[in-house]
This record gives C-alpha cells, sequence and structure tokens, in this order.
C-alpha cells in the first residue's frame, strides 16, 4: 500500500462532529481498511454534517465497518427508489452535541455512471484503497488516483440529459474541485496509475475531455469525448442500455410525483422507525415529552 503520510490526529475544529470524529479514531484502533473516496477537495462540509460522508471500504473489512456504526447508534436506510445498486449502503445517525442527522454512504464497490440508475461498476477499489495520502484525520486517495477517478465519473455522467441539466448548475463548484485536483498533481503517478489499472484508455482522451471540462460551456465535442471514454469502459456495465433506460422510467417518474405531489422523503429505514423533532422554546417540557 502506497501511503504518503500515515501520521493520524483528530482536527481541533468545532465546525466538525463529534460522532464522526469517534468513528475515525475508532476505525484505525480496528484497522478497518476505508477511505473518503470523492468530493474530497471539501471534506470539511462532510465532517460538519453538510454533505454525506462518502467511505469506501474494503469488502473483507464491511461487516466490521457495519458492527461498529451500528453500535453507537446509525440505523440502515434505503432509497425510495430502490435501484437495485448492490454495494452501495445508507446509514443514518445522530451527532447529538449539535442535534444533526449524519447521512454515512458506504460502498464496498464503486457504482458510477448517471445519478439516477449508476449502470457502471468501475474497477477502482483496489486503486483507491491503496494509494492513500492522510489528511491530519482521516484516509483519502492521493490526488493522482482521486483525479483519474474524478475524470471517469464526469464523463459518464456527461452522457446523461439529466446530469448535463445538473452539472450546469454545479459547474463552478466542480472547476474549483478540478482545480484543487490538479494543483500539485504528479504526473508522472497519474501515468503510473492510468498504465496499470486503465491502460486501454490513453492519456491523449483523458487530457482531452479535461480541457472539455474546463470549457466555457458543454459542447458536442465534449459529449463524443465522453461517448468515447463510455466506450473503454463498456465491459463494466452492470446492465444493457435498454435496461438502463426503462429502470431510468421507473425511477423517475414515481420520483417526480413523490417531489411535486406527495411531498414524500427519498429515504426511509430499512427495518422501520421515524424521526420525531419536538420543536420549541426553553422550559417547555421538551426532555419531558422526549
Amino acid at each position: 500500500m502506497q501511503v504518503e503520510d500515515t501520521s493520524l490526529s483528530v482536527p481541533q475544529s468545532s465546525d466538525f462532529l463529534q460522532v464522526l470524529l469517534d468513528l475515525i479514531q475508532e476505525l484505525q484502533k480496528q484497522k478497518v481498511r476505508y477511505c473518503h473516496w470523492k468530493s474530497n477537495y471539501h471534506l470539511n462540509y462532510a465532517l460538519s454534517g453538510e454533505e454525506d460522508w462518502d467511505v469506501l471500504v474494503h469488502v473483507e473489512d464491511f461487516p466490521d465497518f457495519v458492527s461498529l456504526i451500528t453500535s453507537v447508534g446509525f440505523k440502515s436506510a434505503i432509497s425510495s427508489n430502490d435501484a437495485g445498486q448492490f454495494g452501495v449502503y445508507h446509514f443514518y445517525g445522530l451527532d447529538t452535541a449539535t442535534g444533526k442527522l449524519v447521512h454515512i454512504h458506504a460502498y464496498s464497490r464503486i457504482v458510477s455512471g448517471d445519478s439516477l440508475v449508476k449502470s457502471y461498476c468501475l474497477p477502482v477499489e483496489g486503486m483507491l484503497l491503496n494509494n492513500l495520502r492522510h489528511d491530519s484525520f482521516m484516509p483519502v486517495p492521493c490526488k493522482e488516483a482521486d483525479l483519474l477517478v474524478f475524470i471517469l465519473r464526469n464523463a459518464l455522467k456527461s452522457l446523461s440529459p439529466l446530469d448535463i441539466y445538473m452539472q450546469r448548475n454545479d459547474r463552478d463548484l466542480m472547476l474549483e474541485e478540478l482545480t484543487w485536483l490538479t494543483d500539485g498533481l504528479n504526473e508522472d503517478k497519474f501515468e503510473l496509475l492510468r498504465l496499470k489499472y486503465f491502460s486501454y484508455i490513453s492519456n491523449e482522451l483523458l487530457n482531452k475531455f479535461l480541457d472539455c471540462l474546463q470549457g466555457q460551456k458543454y459542447s458536442a465535442g465534449r459529449y463524443v469525448t465522453a461517448w468515447k471514454l463510455s466506450r473503454r469502459l463498456k465491459r463494466f456495465t452492470r446492465m444493457s442500455f435498454f435496461a438502463t433506460q426503462m429502470l431510468t422510467v421507473k425511477i423517475l417518474v414515481p420520483l417526480i410525483y413523490r417531489k411535486f405531489f406527495r411531498r414524500a422523503k427519498y429515504m426511509r429505514f430499512e427495518n422501520g422507525g421515524k424521526i420525531v423533532v419536538l420543536v420549541g422554546p426553553q422550559a417547555v417540557g421538551k426532555s419531558t415529552v422526549a
């Protein structure tokens, strides 16, 4: 395993949720192999509960990971659309100090593609878990591995009309992350990872798509380049094109209905249960009611 810095210290920030900081320490003690695998540019958002905590866990260590987080009160949840993404799991827990609800998005394998179905299963788990750098608080992939996955994920999303629309709204954030990933990038190491894990994708094609990402607008050239990348990854599709489109419709129609007519929640606890919030001014008996 290639690790740049093995030191680990808990960050001293009042913004970070204690429940996550405690989990990070316990995962280290139990030697669970994992990393926060995406959106590391603003990892502080995840640690403060503003975004999901997206962690990739080694498949052999996943039972220990689940045992640990459920022992401190996290509950398993499933999405209402039930897209059948085997290897992708959701857990919700409470940070008692702040009252914030924490969403752990745990992966034992990486599925990617369009946002709804994620019809590709990318073989990147070994690359991410075996090429780590340790920030001051938890393991994350080195920038070279992070960038390679970033390119592939964005390429696959660039073929979906829904994701093309969503990427327009998130373009500034995407460019900021891309700038962060390429700053100080070790190009030799990036090339070694490409040759080891994706030798059938040329460096020229990857760089061409990067240029497209940095363009002012979505273009036909970006679509064509993304399509070429998707063809190189065709062996990793987990369902046919027809099955993907059928499942997309099956998910999207109820999703729109719930959002605009029923106002129903997207996630629900797998084994039942509800979240009850008691709201009111001080000293009115909230604790007694609870």
